[in-house]
């Protein structure tokens, strides 16, 4: 029976339903749409608004902040389980409404959870960078591996227990200590030497920068050993993790390799390591960005949390050119950078480093707490590139300073970078 008559539906006894014009209907669908999308847009435009992805940055060939709904952007074989990699709201390092995050929490015994990702093409150098979590109650004690980049087939991701031979291919992964948390690199390349049990023999991953001795059995190259202080990774935080590689010049023997391994933590660079044998040939390129956690055999239940990967063929940095909510406030400029002093704190010398983009005239001094100047170190022109200073911990008249803070102070290009310094006598 159609509607609008005015007689008894003769099947159901019901009242016929209301004339419904085909404008009225589009109108309502209409205000419903819009209902639903004034639901739903402001929770993810607070997300979005602020997401890198959705800018055009110089060298970026990968971007996620887990927006889209699901994980195909990924190439994992095994679908990244539910059980393992969990899509979840969070408000993430830059703590906004809205936000998603990936969990990753390994089964139990040894297992892994991870994201793989496939380039479509290969590059000679490549930057990486991803945010991480520890949740409250993982364990470090618990032997594991974790997130980092690989030159090669993705069939060798992962692979241990022997050196690559230069053209197959080479890989670093970012871990934390299970010692004292601090994060060095699990690397394997042609070079490798720190584990193996001959020149051709089995062969585990070199530890870059090397914390195991001082050259007594395993960190036999004083270039590969700890030179300055590492931060410890604590739980419930969040890290704003991010390396380099470059594969260098192909040579047949370690002689005029000049591979590069870099990270920084919250913006403050641990590296570089340079003069690494990674590969033989050209066409060994990096190609796959691994973010893992595996485990050996028992650890905990709680896993980590990722957030703002990027991959780059130039240095990206943290979120907005400074480290953001829940990550501690290390500047980082585009161009004119002012590199935490190594070591730090310091007796009786300490090392200043800085970069310039272009030549100009610059000034670094040191001051103490109140403000006063201590000592002028630099004033004067200076080439583009990275510079190194020395302090001693002496004023401008040479006598030996109290232990304190002191602050480095450098300006260049109109702007003003400052380093806090620790002199402890």
């Amino acid at each position: 029976m159609r509607y609008g008559s005015s007689r008894l539906d003769v099947h159901t006894g019901a009242c016929p339903g209301p004339t419904h014009s085909p404008l009225l209907l589009t109108a309502l669908l209409a205000a419903l749409a819009i209902a639903a999308l004034l639901v739903w847009l402001p929770a993810r435009a607070r997300a979005a608004g602020t997401d890198e992805c959705g800018s055009s940055h110089a060298g970026w060939v990968f971007c996620t902040g887990f927006e889209e709904g699901n994980l195909n952007l990924w190439d994992d074989y095994d679908g990244n389980p539910s059980t393992t990699n969990t899509l979840m709201l969070d408000p993430g390092p830059a703590n906004l409404t809205g936000n998603h995050v990936m969990r990753l929490r390994a089964p139990a015994g040894s297992g892994v959870a991870d994201l793989v990702k496939v380039l479509p093409q290969g590059y000679d150098r490549l930057y990486a960078r991803w945010y991480v979590k520890w949740e409250p109650g993982y364990d470090f004690t618990a032997l594991n591996h974790g997130s980092g980049l690989h030159a090669g087939s993705r069939d060798l991701l992962g692979h241990s227990g022997d050196r690559p031979n230069g053209s197959d291919w080479f890989s670093a992964f970012l871990e934390p200590s299970t010692t004292d948390r601090r994060i060095f690199a699990y690397s394997y390349s042609r070079g490798m030497y720190q584990d193996c049990t001959d020149p051709s023999g089995s062969c585990w991953g070199d530890r870059i920068p090397c914390l195991l001795d001082q050259g007594q059995m395993y960190c036999l190259k004083t270039q590969d050993r700890q030179s300055g202080p590492l931060p410890q990774m604590q739980t419930g935080r969040w890290y704003c993790i991010e390396m380099m590689m470059d594969g260098g010049t192909p040579t047949s023997t370690a002689a005029g390799a000049n591979g590069v391994l870099d990270y920084w933590i919250d913006g403050q660079e641990i590296g570089p390591w340079n003069g690494l044998w990674l590969r033989t040939t050209s066409g060994l390129k990096l190609d796959v960005l691994w973010l893992a956690l595996f485990f050996h055999s028992t650890h905990s239940v709680q896993g980590i949390m990722l957030d703002d990967v990027a991959i780059s063929t130039q240095r990206i940095g943290p979120r907005g050119g400074t480290a953001i909510t829940g990550v501690e406030d290390t500047p980082v400029s585009v161009g004119y950078v002012l590199r935490p002093n190594v070591p730090n704190p310091f007796n009786p010398q300490t090392t200043l480093s800085f970069e310039l983009p272009a030549a100009e005239s610059i000034r670094l001094a040191v001051y103490d707490a109140q403000g006063r100047l201590v000592r002028e170190l630099v004033n004067g022109r200076r080439e583009a590139g990275r510079h190194t200073v020395n302090w001693d911990g002496t004023d401008a008249a040479g006598r030996s300073l109290a232990s304190g803070t002191y602050l480095a102070r450098l300006e260049a290009g109109g702007r003003t970078l400052i380093d806090r310094m620790s002199l402890v006598r």
